[in-house]
């Protein structure tokens, strides 16, 4: 779910990115040296490139995510709204309010 969402931006950004480097060809091709302004080889190594740091950007949070108890995280983020609105909290929640937060 998460990569995916990921991904699905990634390709409307590398879509909206290729299109706006193909508009802007004269603009650049001043700029580039050894390299022609619309190089298929160029465009495909930076697509693939950018597809492969979206994938590991995505991978890496929903990894970590999957090793939490859904439950603890639960009960930590409604002590943590609690503790925000200023509510009394018992002795034993403040504890692992500290605990997590380092506070």
């Amino acid at each position: 779910m998460v990569l995916g969402r990921g991904l699905q931006l990634t390709l409307a950004g590398v879509v909206i990115g290729v299109l706006a480097a193909l508009a802007a060809t004269r603009l650049i091709s001043t700029m580039i040296y050894g390299v022609t302004a619309s190089d298929p080889m160029t465009f495909v190594a930076v697509t693939i490139f950018l597809m492969l740091v979206t994938l590991l950007a995505c991978y890496v949070p929903a990894r970590r995510a999957t090793r939490v108890d859904p439950l603890a995280a639960l009960r930590y983020e409604l002590l943590a709204r609690r503790l925000h609105r200023g509510e009394q909290v018992s002795e034993s929640e403040a504890l692992l309010w500290k605990s997590r937060s380092g506070r």
